[in-house]
């Protein structure tokens, strides 16, 4: 590095005075020639050709082996990511717990009550149907299905639903029941 790190550029001030003429120069400065923009002035370091000093390196030092004590293990310690980190593994176990507790319970129901879990889980419900036995009326059918209301309006439904023109029944014969 015994050479300049930028090559030398002629001045400034000599390139502009040879776009000008000298006595346009004299004039405008009051007859002074002044390097107002004399960079090797300015900035030293482009006309001295010495070299930085050099740095000297010390050498290295062998690394000294201490001993290391034992630390007694405490209690673990989380950080705020591992905080996150167990807090959203709780929760999921948690949703899954509950929800395994959820499906239990609406299939024990539905095992219990001696229902299909069609109705537990409110879907319409398929239509009910009854075989007519011998000596069987509408009006009986009827006050079965809906014992607390009038016997006429579930027995006009009766006959709507199953297209009947005549009110009377043959044993066998299959009738599909409004809902209850």
């Amino acid at each position: 590095m015994s050479q300049a790190a930028l090559p030398h550029a002629p001045t400034p001030s000599a390139a502009r005075a040879s776009c000008r003429s000298t006595s346009d120069t004299d004039a405008a400065r009051g007859g002074l020639e002044t390097d107002l923009y004399d960079w090797s002035k300015e900035v030293p370091e482009w006309i001295n050709d010495v070299p930085p000093p050099e740095v000297r390196r010390s050498p290295a030092s062998p690394a000294r082996k201490r001993a290391v004590r034992p630390v007694p293990a405490g209690p673990p310690r989380l950080t705020r990511r591992g905080r996150i980190v167990l807090f959203c593994l709780l929760g999921t176990a948690a949703a899954a717990g509950c929800a395994l507790f959820a499906v239990a319970f609406l299939a024990l129901s539905a095992s219990n009550a001696d229902a299909s879990t069609d109705t537990l889980l409110h879907l319409p419900e398929r239509s009910r149907t009854v075989v007519v036995n011998e000596g069987d009326t509408l009006w009986e059918i009827a006050e079965r299905l809906r014992p607390a209301e009038d016997p006429r309006k579930t027995v006009d439904e009766i006959v709507e639903i199953n297209g009947l023109t005549e009110p009377v029944l043959t044993p066998g014969q299959e009738l599909v029941l409004p809902s209850p």
